[in-house]
């Protein structure tokens, strides 16, 4: 379906109502794999979920698959090895399910990676064959595929009880971003040791980091956007009061920040100034009904949304940077 020329360049509906959405773009911009998760009603309440894969082909989009699963589902990942497409989704009761891309109906794993809440899981960047989840036992674990072993476990601060609730990799692969509380903590991955730590003043719910390694983004539950440079451990160099409600998730694209929120507006920001210490809303992307559930960029040219009112966005990035 197209939209208006204010909004989405196009969108569809999806079965159920979604909390995440993942991006797998193809060797060209007009292909592309979208994962949505979420609950059957939107709420953490509610005991079942699901895995909903959509195909964006230029400016159309069909729902290809929806998968039912018994417990609500908090994120996925797609990735390829050895010319195979996988999803990776995590669920509220602590597991970790793979499914082949072409094969979707049937499993090929399924197995509880963390005790309580397994919140987020993601590829590692220049290391194709693993991936990182993190979760309610304050825990950050590597994975390896195709025969999804634990290669490394990781606590995240000085509560390892604490959910962590977001992960994020640098550029280079070599370290990752965990939050947990009100504190934000950067781990190298080869001597298991935490590098920085940044302090919010509410609690941490997503992290993101650069493209260029130094700048990171985090944004908390009472709707700052706060930046930090991985080079100086203390407070951030800027904060920007960006929603009136929790922010949701973060992500860099290009040069600009990706964020949306509970009060049903996902948002564009850019850096003002040469030094990256100042940001400022370029456009705001507010068609979804209710909560903004996530936001990712499927090409360089192409932002996608999803919400609580059972809808996916497509977005143009030029258009949208206006």
């Amino acid at each position: 379906m197209l939209a208006d020329a204010d909004g989405p360049i196009a969108e569809c509906r999806v079965p159920l109502p979604c909390s995440s959405i993942q991006t797998w773009a193809g060797s060209t911009s007009s292909f592309g794999i979208v994962a949505i998760c979420g609950s059957i009603d939107g709420s953490r309440k509610f005991p079942r979920g699901h895995v909903t894969l959509v195909d964006v082909r230029g400016l159309d989009l069909n729902v290809r698959s929806c998968k039912l699963t018994n417990a609500y589902v908090l994120d996925g990942c797609l990735f390829l090895v050895d010319s195979r497409l996988y999803l990776v989704a995590a669920d509220a009761q602590g597991y970790l399910t793979v499914w082949n891309y072409l094969a979707f109906d049937i499993p090929l794993r399924a197995w509880q990676a963390h005790k309580g809440t397994a919140e987020r899981v993601l590829r590692r960047p220049h290391a194709p064959f693993q991936f990182l989840s993190c979760g309610g036992d304050g825990k950050v674990r590597l994975w390896e595929m195709p025969r999804v072993t634990e290669i490394q476990a990781f606590g995240i601060g000085r509560d390892r009880r604490r959910v962590v609730t977001d992960i994020a990799c640098s550029p280079a692969g070599d370290a990752f971003g965990a939050t947990s509380g009100e504190k934000c903590y950067l781990l190298d991955i080869r001597s298991k040791g935490t590098s920085s730590m940044f302090g919010l003043r509410s609690e941490a719910r997503s992290f993101t980091w650069s493209e260029d390694g130094f700048p990171i983004a985090v944004g908390g539950t009472n709707g700052v956007l706060a930046l930090f440079d991985v080079r100086m451990n203390g407070s951030p160099f800027t904060a920007v009061q960006t929603f009136t409600g929790r922010i949701r998730r973060v992500r860099w694209h290009r040069d600009n920040l990706l964020s949306c929120s509970e009060n049903a507006t996902a948002a564009i920001w850019r850096r003002a100034s040469q030094l990256g210490n100042r940001f400022m809303r370029t456009k705001l992307l507010d068609s979804h009904q209710g909560c903004v559930s996530d936001v990712d960029s499927l090409s360089t040219d192409k932002i996608v949304t999803c919400g609580l009112d059972r809808s996916m966005k497509v977005w143009s990035y030029p258009q949208a940077r206006m």
